[in-house]
C-alpha cells in the first residue's frame, strides 16, 4: 500500500490535522490507525486499543507490535452531504484527536488509487479470489465473475484454490487442469489448505510485499488462510452448514491488517511504518451483477479474445452469436470462428454476463425514457434567459380548474350541494 502523506512523524499539520489508514468499518465507527514517533503515548506503554476494543479483539492483537495508535474515528458532516463515501484503506485527515479517550474525526479523504465496490475497499493492488474445492463446491462461473470485476476494477488477480486436502486423487487431477487454464490467461493460480504448511508458504511468496484483499463466497476459508498466514490474528471462524453447504457468515466488516511474514520478524516488521505489506479480510458474498457495466467493457475484461480480436468484421463486435446460422456467426466474428481453441465454460460464462449486460441497459434506457416523459421544458421567451425544465403533473396530481368545478357543480344534487361553494366560484 503507498505509503500515508504525513507530516513530521508524531507532529501535527500546521491545521492541527493528523493523517491515518482506515482500518476498520463496524458499527457506525471507523477505526484508523495513525503512527507515532518513539517517546510519545503509544511508544511509552500505552495499549494500541480503543474504547470499543477489548483484549479478545484480532485487529489489537495485531496492531499493538506497531509504532502507533488505534483511533475510533466518526465523520465530518460536510462530508456526508458532500457524499463522500470512505473506505477501508482510504488515507484520511483527522481533526478532534483525542489522546485520551482515542477519538478523533474524519475531515477529508486522499485521492484513491484503485476502488473496489464489492467487497467495498480502497488503494489496494490485487485481489486474492478464495474458492473452495469442496464445501462448498467450485462454481467456475462464480469464478469468472469474481475475475471480470476484479479486471473492470483495474486490479490484479491471483486466484485460490482452497481446502485442497478434501480432494481424492481424480478430483484433485481435475482442479489441476482448471488451474493450467486460468494461468494460460496469465492468472496467478495456488493451491492451498490449512492442514499443509507448504501451500501456505507458497500462498505468502505468491502475496508479495503489496496490498492484497481476500474475495469470495462465505464459508470458502477467507479467515482461515489468514490465521494460517498470521496465527496471530485469530480471527473467528466457523464449519460451513452441513445441510445447505455454505458458510455461515462469519466475519462481518471488512479489516485491513497489516501482514507479518512471521512471528520472528513481527519487530521489524512493526518497524516499518506507514504500512507497506497488507492484507483486508472481508465478509462472504456469492453474486455480482454487471448492472454498472457496458458490454464494450465486459468484452476488453476477457484477455483470451485478444488474439482474435483484430481479425472480426467489426471493430465493435460482442462475439455474440445473433446471426441466421452458426456459419455466419462465424464469417462475422474470429472469436467465435476460433470457439474450439477457448475454454468452452468461460465462453458461456462471457455470454451469461453479456446478456446482464445488455438487459441492464435496456432497464437504464427505459427508465431514462419515464424521467423524460415525466418533464416538460418550458422554452425561454421574451425576457427569459434559458429553458425551464419542470415536472409535467399526472391528471390526478393537476389542480382542478375553476370550469371544472363549475361542471362538477352543475351536476350536483340538491343535498349534495354547499352554498359556501358558491362563494368560491363568484
Amino acid at each position: 500500500m503507498p505509503p500515508l502523506p504525513e507530516p513530521p512523524p508524531g507532529a501535527d499539520a500546521a491545521d492541527g490535522t493528523r493523517w491515518g489508514l482506515v482500518i476498520r468499518y463496524q458499527s457506525n465507527v471507523y477505526d484508523v490507525f495513525i503512527t507515532e514517533p518513539p517517546g510519545s503515548l503509544q511508544a511509552a506503554g500505552t495499549p494500541c486499543t480503543t474504547a470499543r476494543q477489548t483484549s479478545q479483539d484480532p485487529v489489537q492483537t495485531i496492531f499493538k507490535g506497531l509504532n502507533g495508535v488505534l483511533v475510533q474515528c466518526s465523520v465530518k458532516g460536510l462530508l456526508k452531504k458532500e457524499g463522500v463515501d470512505v473506505l477501508v484503506g482510504d488515507r484520511v485527515s483527522l481533526d478532534r484527536l483525542d489522546h485520551v479517550n482515542r477519538t478523533a474525526r474524519i475531515v477529508a479523504v486522499d485521492t484513491r488509487q484503485s476502488q473496489l465496490s464489492r467487497p467495498k475497499v480502497a488503494n489496494v493492488k490485487q485481489v486474492l479470489v478464495v474458492c473452495a474445492t469442496r464445501q462448498p463446491d467450485l462454481d467456475p462461473q462464480q469464478l469468472d465473475r469474481y475475475l471480470t470485476h476484479v479486471t473492470l476494477a483495474g486490479l490484479t488477480p491471483l486466484i485460490c484454490f482452497n481446502k485442497v486436502d478434501l480432494l481424492d486423487p481424480e478430483a484433485l487431477q481435475t482442479l489441476e487442469s482448471i488451474k493450467a487454464r486460468y494461468e494460460a490467461l496469465g492468472i496467478a493460480v495456488v493451491l492451498s489448505s490449512i492442514f499443509q504448511p507448504h501451500s501456505i508458504a507458497t500462498l505468502r511468496q505468491q502475496l508479495g510485499d503489496t496490498s492484497t484483499v481476500l474475495a469470495g463466497a462465505s464459508g470458502v476459508g477467507k479467515s482461515s488462510l489468514i490465521n494460517a498466514l498470521m496465527p496471530q490474528a485469530e480471527l473467528d471462524v466457523k464449519a460451513v452448514s452441513s445441510k445447505q453447504q455454505r458458510g455461515r457468515h462469519t466475519t462481518r466488516s471488512v479489516t485491513l491488517l497489516p501482514l507479518i511474514k512471521q512471528a520472528t520478524e513481527q519487530a521489524n516488521e512493526a518497524e516499518k511504518t506507514p504500512l507497506h505489506s497488507t492484507i483486508v479480510d472481508s465478509p462472504g458474498f456469492s453474486y455480482l451483477k454487471f448492472d454498472q457495466v457496458t458490454p464494450q467493457q465486459l468484452e476488453a475484461s476477457f484477455p483470451e479474445f485478444a488474439a482474435w480480436r483484430p481479425a472480426c468484421r467489426y471493430n465493435n463486435c460482442l462475439h455474440e452469436p445473433h446471426q441466421t446460422t452458426a456459419v455466419e456467426d462465424e464469417a462475422y466474428c474470429a472469436v467465435l470462428a476460433n470457439a474450439d481453441q477457448l475454454d468452452t465454460a468461460r465462453l458461456a460464462s462471457y455470454h451469461t454476463f453479456l446478456a446482464e449486460a445488455h438487459a441492464a441497459q435496456d432497464t437504464l434506457a427505459a427508465q431514462g425514457n419515464t424521467e423524460e416523459a415525466t418533464y416538460k421544458t418550458l422554452h425561454g421567451g421574451k425576457g427569459k434567459d434559458q429553458d425551464l425544465r419542470i415536472l409535467k403533473l399526472k391528471t390526478k396530481q393537476r389542480a382542478a380548474s375553476r370550469r371544472k368545478e363549475r361542471q362538477q357543480l352543475s351536476t350536483m344534487t340538491l343535498d349534495e350541494f354547499d352554498p359556501r361553494m358558491q362563494d368560491d366560484l363568484d
